[in-house]
């Protein structure tokens, strides 16, 4: 290829040496958080929709939580292995990360 032998650039591939083997995608799924019930306890001014199910996941856990201004989850939980990503699309709050509350906003 002209590369004085020194192989391809960082980030090509070496068609010549490599042969490439598409895999086909595993099973997946789609829906629609709005499509989905809402699963908060009565008197929560939260709205509660897990996707889980849904999907058809076994390891991955989606949800979406709409806090209505001033509402505050009822309790606190942990998980032992799942990770979670929390983003916030509008307005503010404040969580406890371990005892630590970041700003959203940094």
């Amino acid at each position: 290829m002209g590369d004085g032998g020194l192989g391809p650039r960082p980030g090509r591939i070496a068609h010549e040496a490599t042969r490439l083997t598409l895999l086909a995608m595993p099973n997946w799924s789609r829906t629609n958080f709005d499509d989905l019930r809402d699963a908060s306890p009565p008197d929560v001014s939260i709205q509660w929709r897990f996707a889980r199910r849904a999907l058809e996941s076994t390891e991955l856990g989606v949800s979406r939580f709409t806090y209505e201004p001033g509402a505050r989850m009822p309790w606190a939980h942990r998980h032992r292995e799942q990770e979670e990503v929390y983003v916030v699309v509008a307005g503010s709050g404040r969580a406890n990360l371990d005892g630590e509350h970041p700003d959203p906003r940094d």
